[in-house]
């Protein structure tokens, strides 16, 4: 009996072995299966992030072909501009008194306040833009946006007045406006150019129509513009408007990247 009861604990010990080892092996088998799903999710993961990523290049690219502009930093360029606007004069401008072949009186109309002008200047752009495409893919540094604008020498296509000449180099001009990438800019321009006017004294005298001019009794019937009894050099200030188109002056002062 007692050698019966031997076998059976040694049966019983191998079975729990037997167990142990069932239960050994299925937990290697799930630890394997755990360690195996967090590998794939890893992958995944690595995988998702690397096609986020090359999503998001994409579309910057897209972006850059499309709307042309990367970048806005502050790298300032000087230009040549050309521009040709409209202006209106803030003061009364008359032209040259004439005498009438019917009465001898003299006569004084006033001018026009409006003009029009075609300007050459520099304009200042404190902005610039990092252009990308297919040709350029590091891209090149365009100036854009808010810019100032000096004019110099204004040429007068529609005068105020016949008194004022076409070409002044007392005329000039100062803007600001945007400009974009193309070059092409628009400007509020603030300008004062120079026109012979006659005198107050002139005007007062003889504004109504009514009154001959007479030098040592004798009736006038033309006026010497040169005459600096009569005439003045005057700066007539105007507001106006510009378009403009700029040619590079001075190249980036640093490289955009």
């Amino acid at each position: 009996m007692s050698s019966n009861l031997v076998a059976q604990t040694k049966n019983n010990r191998n079975d729990i072995d037997n167990k142990i080892k069932k239960l050994k092996a299925q937990s290697d088998k799930d630890r394997l299966l755990i360690d195996s799903l967090i590998l794939v999710k890893n992958q995944l993961d690595i995988e998702n992030a690397l096609l986020i990523e090359k999503k998001i290049d994409s579309l910057k690219q897209l972006r850059n072909e499309v709307l042309g502009k990367d970048e806005h930093k502050k790298n300032p360029k000087l230009s040549f501009v050309v521009g040709i606007g409209y202006s209106n004069s803030l003061n009364t401008v008359y032209n040259s008194p004439i005498v009438s072949d019917y009465d001898n009186k003299v006569k004084i109309e006033k001018g026009q306040k409006a003009r029009i002008s075609a300007n050459f200047g520099i304009v200042y752009t404190p902005y610039s833009y990092l252009i990308t495409d297919h040709e350029n893919p590091d891209g090149y540094s365009v100036p854009w946006g808010i810019s100032y604008v000096a004019f110099f020498n204004p040429l007068s296509l529609v005068r105020n007045s016949n008194l004022e000449e076409n070409f002044n180099l007392g005329n000039f001009g100062l803007g600001v406006g945007f400009k974009t990438a193309s070059g092409i800019g628009i400007y509020a321009v603030g300008e004062l150019f120079s026109v012979k006017q006659p005198r107050k004294w002139f005007i007062d005298e003889f504004q109504n129509g009514d009154k001959e001019y007479k030098i040592n009794g004798q009736i006038q019937t033309s006026f010497n513009e040169s005459d600096n009894k009569i005439f003045t050099n005057k700066l007539i200030p105007s507001l106006g408007i510009k378009i403009c188109y700029s040619f590079d002056l001075i190249r980036s002062f640093a490289t955009l990247k």
